[in-house]
């Protein structure tokens, strides 16, 4: 008798379902007003594990259940999927998990109509009750769609009451949210008028040697290798260490570019060496693996194409839900562009659940509305069809219209094979009953190259066909995953299928824009592969008779375009001095498969020969390159003159047209010397004078003067009588009265003078002291000087012992006296929750808002941290009602961050970063920054319990603080703009430091004017004292050897403690740092060194 080999990931996880799922069906039918007519596509939550329940035995169940507030639930025409959505309530559990889908934005509606008529919208939007288009492929309708959904759905989750909702998942480009409600927070949900539908957040589990050749893809996938553009694998992770998928110890490589786990919620998507799931790292290798050689792995169908992992699962678990699936569509589409030269174009998900015999799209309304937008954003998502046997059904999301669904045949005769079908909806011929669990029979057949799977899902509206079985692919490296080398022999069902169509995918689109010059659109996708794919009949449904893919046929059927050329100066700029190459780029689109000889002409002010090595008059692509270049270098003379241009144009010939740009220019800079001015404004109500060294400058108000090329000039500031000096800006930056300027081009700077406030010496008491009594406890963590002199002071106030504290806040006169002008008499104190507020970071908008950071919560543990508080106040104290929420953001820390926000800064944008286990960037009006990071966070390495950020003049952000363990070491993150790690920076954006071997704690960051960077703090030498330690680094985060021991100094006064808590830098270079010395003795005393 046959074996019963393993059949695939989805049958073995959905058997452990069973049980739940049997349950599920006990919900009382009766009382439901959405039934199965209106829900046409529905047959069952999940088929395979329907039982006949009667109504008496449902009635039954629900009598114990509280059957009056359970009839008025099911009753409301916004709960969908009722059944399913009240089960965990009728089975006495506390909540139930649910996707919450909000009225749209005034804002949303003008980018629909924006979007009406563009050229890109997709025919399946044209479907009755299909989602609303945007233009997501515009970058501009994209980031503002992203932004009105982030900020409308978090004021509407800030409004509801925390008692009964706890927030699972926040969309981007959808107006909803999946959380996990009560009873009484559903019924409150569905009471809201802004509140349009209430889903089930559904689960859903995951579902080659002879393959490839089957579906025509070997010369296919040799010539055009899906390279151009990336796949996201959306699954259980992929092992990133394997070698055939890119190998090494980082989270990405060359082959897997980036990804996020939307199951855990954080930015490592692989799975666990030892005990993780390998589904996605083998269905990554079908897709897209490297070429290779081991056993029967050849590489993947694209093996040229990039991959992202979209992580969806738990931990090591293997079911997801509908939140987390399109939580990993949107991150799709949000960085569909990261690498614009490897865009995501195709999206692969083995994954699915239920059975549905039409399409299911009014069923799944959330699921529909981001594949919808995935289409829209020019990406097609291809889904496998299920492993039950079903004949007029498969799974969600693979029902969805907007989906590619993909069955599964054999990729060849592996002889006679046996699996476990749904008893009641296969309609395979069951041989046996007992090999299989309660519910399903086995069936037993001969295999044969293109014969339909018994246990592939079929229905009339299934897309394709593609190979399965014993597939020879990835496994997770080592003893973990299917097999314990590196491979899996036996990979199967439809979630091989779905790899391989997307991997099919990947090659016609790279095939497409090398013979057209575009890629295609999901539509054209769809069209190529099911219009020249080999019709294959289902021999347990004959009525189903749908395309097999046939790569060959497709790519051949694309249409080859005459190239259009053009070019640019990819590196504009040519010197003499060190006889530095300019290079001029040329681009062709459209058919690129055989080798073109482009024409041009050469002229512009250099001469060739004398100036430069001649460039002939053609250049010549390579057969499949779209690029070419040429080279212009420089000729090294005598003569003085100034700079002069090379400027290429093409001309026409054969094969080509000429497009645009059809000239550029590359300019030879002369090593002659050359003069730049440097140009100096003043400014503010004071005043002051200028003065440079080379001499040049001597000013009391605007002038200029000319110096030679790459001199330093060094300005100094002098503030005349009654006038401070309040800084620099333009080409210099910051507070020191010099200024060293290099001066390589053209520079302007300006000098700010503030005309002195007329204030007493003595400051308040006349002994330089102020104290202003708050409550009966207060603390100043932070100061602020206003353009104008006066003094913010931010902290805590409690009013008694063990009480909760409150934000206190306090301005001051610039000689000591309280401003009564702001608050009550100077005085703020403001109460954010009942428990435990306070402010650890200031800043002054240039507008003269005040905006605090810190903390706010009801109570404070490890297990229920306090949250981030942000507050905007106005000049006179007032909250700043047009801010966030009246004035007041409270925001919960991300997993696993345990502490409040501590440090503030102000981009130039007007943008405000918030820094402490996780740094936070928000928009202006209060509301989080949806392009930053992760919907506008993302968590740094430091433990968050000092950290300090900084700001670099070209708009990179320094975070620094602490390790998290129990020797801390320095820590050093940078970030470019949008909050991605610039990798350019130290270690792929990280620094850490051990400097004596125990522990050491940053407590400052500064940045020098010449882009080096400060890190003070204290470090533990091994007889446990703790001695002040100041680190520099290079603007690259290498360690300035140049500084103290290698960059790093530690100084040891005689204490016990010995800590630096705050730096300055001086006008001259020289470094302060203050901070705490600690004797044996009982007492504190400041010190500095």
């Amino acid at each position: 008798m046959p074996h019963l080999p393993r059949l695939s990931f989805f049958r073995r996880r959905a058997n452990h379902a069973r049980g739940f799922l049997a349950t599920l069906m006990l919900i009382l039918m009766s009382i439901s007003q959405v039934s199965s007519q209106t829900m046409s596509a529905e047959l069952l939550e999940e088929p395979h594990a329907k039982e006949a329940i009667s109504q008496t035995d449902a009635t039954e169940a629900l009598a114990t259940a509280e059957p009056v507030w359970l009839e008025r639930l099911a009753s409301d025409p916004k709960l969908l999927n009722t059944q399913a959505i009240l089960a965990p309530f009728a089975r006495g559990e506390a909540e139930t998990a649910v996707i919450v889908t909000l009225e749209p934005t005034p804002a949303a509606h003008d980018l629909a109509t924006q979007s009406a008529d563009a050229l890109n919208r997709p025919s399946a939007f044209d479907l009755t009750e299909s989602p609303v288009f945007f233009d997501l492929q515009d970058q501009t309708i994209r980031t503002q769609l992203r932004e009105t959904v982030t900020q409308a759905v978090g004021q509407f989750i800030a409004n509801q009451p925390k008692a009964g909702l706890t927030v699972t998942q926040r969309f981007s480009y959808q107006f909803g949210f999946a959380a996990r409600v009560s009873p009484a927070a559903l019924e409150q949900l569905l009471a809201d008028p802004a509140v349009l539908r209430v889903e089930e957040d559904g689960l859903m589990e995951p579902h080659l040697r002879q393959g490839i050749p089957l579906i025509a893809a070997d010369t296919p996938s040799a010539t055009f290798t899906g390279s151009g553009l990336s796949i996201a694998i959306v699954d259980t992770g992929i092992d990133t260490s394997h070698p055939q998928l890119g190998g090494g110890s980082s989270i990405f490589n060359s082959k897997v570019i980036g990804g996020y786990d939307t199951g855990d919620n954080d930015a490592d998507p692989r799975p666990n060496s030892n005990t993780g799931e390998a589904h996605g790292t083998a269905c990554a290798g079908i897709a897209a693996g490297d070429l290779g050689d081991s056993g029967d792995y050849i590489g993947g169908v694209a093996p040229g194409a990039k991959l992202y992992a979209l992580k969806i699962t738990a931990g090591d678990g293997g079911s997801a839900s509908d939140s987390a699936m399109i939580a990993a569509w949107e991150w799709a589409i949000s960085h569909k562009n990261d690498d614009p030269a490897n865009p995501i174009l195709v999206i692969s998900t083995s994954f699915g659940g239920g059975g549905y015999s039409s399409a299911c799209d009014s069923y799944k309304p959330g699921l529909t509305t981001a594949a919808a937008n995935a289409v829209a954003a020019g990406i097609t998502i291809f889904a496998s069809s299920g492993n039950d046997g079903f004949c007029s059904y498969i799974s969600s999301p693979a029902c969805i219209s907007h989906v590619n669904s993909v069955g599964a045949v054999y990729d060849a005769n592996i002889g006679d094979v046996g699996f476990c079908v749904n008893a009641s909806y296969s309609c395979a011929t069951p041989q046996y009953s007992g090999y299989c669990s309660s519910g399903y029979n086995a069936v037993f057949e001969n295999t044969a190259a293109d014969k339909v799977t018994a246990y592939s899902n079929s229905a009339s509206f299934l897309t394709l066909f593609a190979p399965s079985h014993n597939a020879y692919t990835t496994d997770i490296k080592g003893a973990g995953g299917y097999a314990s080398g590196d491979y899996d022999d036996a990979f199967g069902g439809t979630s091989a299928a779905c790899p391989y169509a997307a991997g099919a995918a990947a090659v016609l689109q790279s095939a497409a824009k090398a013979k057209t010059g575009s890629y295609l659109t999901p539509a054209q996708v769809k069209s190529y592969l099911t219009s020249y794919g080999t019709t294959i009949t289902d021999g347990k449904v004959t009525s189903v008779q749908k395309p097999r893919i046939n790569l060959a046929s497709a790519v051949n059927a694309l249409p080859l375009t005459q190239s259009t050329v053009s070019v640019t100066a990819s590196d504009p700029t040519a010197t003499e001095t060190d006889l530095t190459t300019g290079t001029f780029t040329f681009s062709r689109t459209g058919d690129t498969s055989a080798a073109l000889t482009v024409n041009y002409t050469v002229s512009g002010s250099a001469t060739a020969g004398s100036d430069y090595t001649a460039l002939g008059t053609s250049v010549t692509f390579a057969a499949g390159s779209d690029t070419a270049t040429q080279t212009v270098t420089p000729v090294q003379d005598t003569l003085i003159e100034a700079d002069e241009t090379v400027i290429l144009t093409l001309s026409a010939g054969t094969g080509y047209t000429v497009g645009s740009p059809a000239s550029a220019t590359v300019t030879l800079t002369s090593d002659d010397p050359q003069d730049h001015t440097l140009t100096v404004t003043m400014e503010g109500t004071g005043t002051g004078r200028i003065t440079s060294s080379p001499a040049g400058i001597d000013c009391g108000g605007d002038c200029s003067q000319s110096y030679a090329n790459d001199s330093t000039i060094v300005l100094t500031a002098s503030p005349g009588g009654g006038s401070d000096f309040a800084g620099w800006s333009g080409s210099c930056l910051g507070l020191a009265t010099n200024c060293a300027i290099y001066l390589d081009e053209v520079k302007q700077v300006s000098a700010s003078f503030t005309q002195r406030q007329n204030h007493s010496p003595t400051f308040e008491l006349g002994d330089g002291q102020v104290l202003t009594p708050i409550s009966l406890s207060a603390t100043i963590n932070d100061l602020a000087l206003q353009p104008d002199g006066k003094i913010v002071a931010v902290g805590s106030s409690q009013n008694y012992n063990g009480g909760p504290t409150d934000l206190a806040l306090a301005r001051y006169n610039a000689d000591g006296s309280l401003d009564t002008t702001f608050g009550t008499g100077g005085k703020l104190i403001t109460s954010l929750t009942e428990y435990s507020d306070g402010g650890f970071s200031v800043i002054v908008q240039p507008d003269g808002k005040i905006v605090i950071g810190g903390y706010g919560g009801e109570h404070y543990t490890d297990s229920d941290p306090l949250d981030f508080a942000l507050v905007r106040y106005l000049p006179d104290g007032s909250l700043d009602t047009s801010f966030a929420t009246n004035g007041v953001v409270l925001l919960p820390p991300l997993a696993g961050a345990n502490r409040w926000g501590f440090d503030l800064a102000l981009q130039p944008d007007g943008k405000i970063l918030f820094g402490g286990a996780q740094l936070v960037r928000f928009l202006s009006d209060g509301s989080l920054d949806a392009t930053f990071g992760h919907n506008g966070q993302l968590a740094p390495v430091t433990d968050g319990s000092r950290t300090k950020i900084a700001l670099q003049p070209d708009g990179k952000i320094l975070v620094a603080g602490n390790t998290v363990g129990t020797n801390h070491d320095f820590a050093l993150e940078r970030y470019n703009r949008d909050g991605s790690l610039d990798t350019s920076f130290a270690t792929s954006g990280k620094l850490t430091l051990d400097i004596q071997g125990y522990r050491d704690d940053v407590e400052d960051l500064a940045l020098q004017i010449d882009g080096k960077i400060l890190l003070a703090g204290f470090s533990t030498d091994a007889d446990g004292n703790e001695d002040f330690a100041l680190v520099r680094l290079n603007s690259d985060g290498s360690l300035d050897t140049g500084f103290g021991n290698d960059g790093m100094v530690t100084t040891e006064l005689g204490a016990l403690q010995e800590r630096g808590h705050s730096m300055a830098l001086q006008p001259d270079g020289k470094i302060l740092v203050g901070g705490m010395y600690r004797c044996q003795v009982p007492g504190d005393y400041m010190a500095f060194f």
